[in-house]
């Protein structure tokens, strides 16, 4: 954490972070419950940037994920009947938990893209059970963009307004080799 800086001193973290020299690091939770429980106005009235479309794209991602699952389920239903499908939805849902509860705060995109990828060329491929495998990982995949855009835009948001910064000290990891 670093905390009760100077606007010089945050110049120069942010230059160091330009140059490659520091890296600012915002965990993914702290990203997106920011950009989903702060309203955009407050934002905009101590940053003077405005990061509505951001916020839109976030839920966006969030409310798609939901209704990817949803379709996932219904596809479930549709293709094994409620018998089994009263097993395997259930199922899905715990291991969708599960897998996110895993993964929230690490890796990057590559960690959901290429399973998306897999799954996507076995639909491809006609695979009779890729259809709603296809759907369950993209509503991991939408959940997880989320997360990874959230936190992306924060450490821009927090590189572009030392307001910002300040209001987020709190949260703000930085490394270096040349000021730690």
């Amino acid at each position: 954490m670093v905390q009760h800086l100077q606007e010089s001193e945050y110049d120069a973290i942010i230059d160091a972070s330009r140059l490659g020299k520091a890296s600012i690091h915002i965990p993914k939770a702290v990203a997106r419950r920011f950009f989903t429980h702060v309203k955009g106005n407050s934002i905009k009235d101590v940053t003077g940037l405005s990061v509505v479309p951001r916020k839109v794209v976030i839920w966006l991602c969030i409310v798609l994920s939901l209704l990817s699952f949803l379709l996932f389920a219904t596809t479930m239903l549709y293709l094994y009947g409620p018998t089994l499908a009263s097993i395997l939805i259930p199922l899905g849902g715990i291991f969708w938990i599960i897998i996110f509860g895993l993964a929230s705060d690490h890796g990057d995109w590559w960690h959901g893209t290429v399973p998306l990828i897999a799954c996507f060329l076995l639909y491809l491929d006609g695979q009779s059970f890729s259809h709603p495998l296809l759907l369950f990982v993209f509503s991991l995949w939408l959940h997880r963009a989320s997360y990874l855009l959230a936190e992306k835009w924060l450490r821009d948001l927090v590189s572009h307004s030392f307001a910002a910064f300040k209001a987020l000290e709190d949260h703000i990891n930085i490394t270096s080799k040349s000021l730690t």
